[in-house]
Parts: C-alpha cells; structure tokens; sequence
C-alpha cells in the first residue's frame, strides 16, 4: 500500500541488511509472532553523528500516535482491512504509469521529472536527482488506486517543489556542504519537510488516516526498551501482516549490529512530530511561504519576515494555491484522526 512508502528508504547515511536468514515466525490464524532477532551489518562504518543528530527517541507524542491507531482500528476493524477497503484495487505497472505521467501533466512537469520503476526496491516511492535528471522511481508492484495520488503528492507535490523553489533561494547559491545555510542560520528542515509531506501524503485520501506517521513514531519510542523480535510480536496489537512490522521494525533497529538488545532509530519520529506541529499552527502558516524551499516552519516565517526569502514565481502544487481550502482540510485531516486542538496545545 502506498501508505507504506515512507517505510521503505534505508533512511540516514547507511544501508543495513539481515546476513543471516530471513524470517523465521510460527504462524497462527490469527496472528505471527517470532523469536528470532537479525544481526544486521553495514556497508560502511556508522557514523554515530546520524544518532546524535536525532537524539533519543521521544514519548511526548505517543498519546496522539496511541489515537491515530485506535482511531483507525475502530473504523475499519484491523489495519488490513483498512488498507483493502481504503485503499482500493491494486494497479498494474502500466496502470500506475499512466496515472503518473498524467499528475506530472496536470502540475506542467511533463518534460521535467523522467518517471521510471523498479521490481525489488522496498520503498513505493523515491525521488532522486540521477545524472542532473529529477527521476521519480516508482514500485512496479503494490500500489493501490486510492493512494497512488497521495504517494505523488508526497514526492513530487512536496519534496521535487520545495527542492525547485530552494534554487532560487540565497541560501543555495554556490551552496557547499550547507555553508550557505549555516550562513543563513537554517536549521534542521526535516521535521517539516517530512511532516508536510505525510499530510499532503494523506491530503485527498478519504479519511485522511496518518496510520503510518502515528506507527512509526510509536515503533521507535517503544524500541527503546524491546528487542527486535519483541517489538515485532508487541505491533502485532495494531497489524498482524509479518512483512508490515518487519518494515517497521528494521527501521526502529536500524544502525544497530546485534537487535537483541534494546535500543531504537529515533529518525522516524520526525514525520508525526513535523505534521503535528503543521496541523497545530495551520491558521497562521502561509503556506505559500513555506514552499519557498527546503526550510523548516520557523525558517520560513523568519526568513518572509526578514525579507530575505524570494516568494515571487514559487512552484506550488494545485491543492496549495488556496490557501483556505487547505487550512479546512488540514482541520479535517485533525478531526478524522481522533485528534482535537487541545491535545496538541497540550504537548506543544
């Protein structure tokens, strides 16, 4: 399902595979749980900056993670139900290609962004700048008709136009190893970049369900204190399909070599910490200005208010251009989640 997209980039600055076997789970009707934890190795030494750079991972949102979850588990039944019935029938490769080569014509980036897919890549989507060329590689296999727009909306709607908007941008002149951004005093735009992209993710499907965002934050928290197999067998309470909380898992696991101990990936976090932190200040953002580039929320208010950002000639996505239209529906993305302005004043 194309709300599993985010899941499946290796993330950071590694990439960790499993050198041992595969799975091994004992199966019953109603769910699978294992005893086995993987040893991963690494291609590269892991750089202990990529850990100190997302810290420890945080508990101040697993309340609202908790109630995007049960939220969805109460409509739906099981979270493969919901991925069936919200989801809608799963598209051919030449089907997903021409719903592609179709949204890039609707945002005028026809001759723009190459469109290409891969069979064995774990993500549904990535977007990569290949030999100078804006490359969206897409899943050959698992996308699903209802979400496929949602997963354009995240690579191209907000990721490719942040990243058009930043060339024209000061700060990314003669950039070098983000000197420039250190000399406009940029800080980490991930949170928001991401945050902004699970929302847009999310934006037209129906029910709006921040699932993915909601398990992942609650994975890495829980991480902290279980070994991989035992996380595995304790996200079996919200999906029991084993190829789902092995994704999540790997990505709670990931930068460790022996995932019998606890310990846990904060990075993922990000991406509910972001949206939420979008949605609770949604009536003041001017989200025009927020596309102005690869900047964090606070950035691009400071950077509008100093005059220093050009805001004239932005690329926006379609759904941004009205800019109320998108703050109900962001107000409607809160309410169907379960979630209320004063949960999020209350963690915030």
């Amino acid at each position: 399902d194309v709300d599993e997209k985010e899941s499946g980039k290796s993330g950071g600055k590694f990439d960790s595979k499993d050198t041992t076997h595969t799975l091994c789970a004992s199966t019953t009707a109603t769910t699978t749980t294992s005893t086995y934890d993987p040893r991963f190795t690494y291609s590269s030494t892991l750089p202990k900056a990529v850990f100190t750079k997302y810290g420890a991972p945080s508990g101040r949102l697993l309340g609202i993670a908790v109630t995007i979850l049960k939220t969805v588990l109460h409509k739906y039944g099981t979270y493969e139900r919901y991925v069936e019935g919200n989801g809608g029938q799963l598209l051919s490769e030449d089907e997903v290609r021409q719903a592609a080569h179709a949204y890039l014509e609707e945002s005028g980036l026809e001759n723009v962004v190459h469109v290409t897919f891969s069979h064995n890549m774990v993500a549904f989507a990535s977007f990569k700048m290949l030999k100078g060329v804006p490359t969206l590689t897409l899943r050959s296999r698992g996308m699903r008709e209802r979400w496929l727009r949602g997963c354009l909306d995240h690579e191209i709607g907000t990721h490719f136009l942040r990243r058009v908007n930043n060339h024209m941008q000061p700060w990314a002149k003669g950039t070098r190893k983000g000197g420039k951004r250190r000399a406009f005093r940029l800080e980490d735009k991930n949170p928001t970049e991401e945050g902004l992209a699970a929302l847009n993710t999310v934006f037209r499907r129906e029910g709006h369900h921040l699932w993915r965002a909601a398990l992942a934050y609650y994975a890495c928290f829980t991480a902290m204190n279980l070994s991989f197999s035992e996380l595995f067998n304790h996200l079996g309470q919200f999906l029991s399909d084993p190829e789902s909380r092995w994704d999540y898992c790997m990505r709670a696991k990931r930068g460790l070599s022996d995932t019998r101990v606890p310990g846990s990936f904060s990075k993922d976090q990000m991406y509910l910490t972001g949206a939420m932190e979008i949605l609770k200040n949604r009536e003041s953002i001017d989200f025009h200005a927020l596309y102005m580039g690869k900047v964090s929320l606070a950035d691009s208010e400071r950077l509008k208010r100093e005059g220093v950002a050009r805001l004239e000639g932005l690329r926006l996505p379609t759904f941004v251009e009205d800019q109320e239209f998108y703050r109900q529906r962001l107000g409607d993305i809160l309410v169907s989640n379960g979630l209320s302005d004063e949960m999020l004043r209350a963690v915030f």
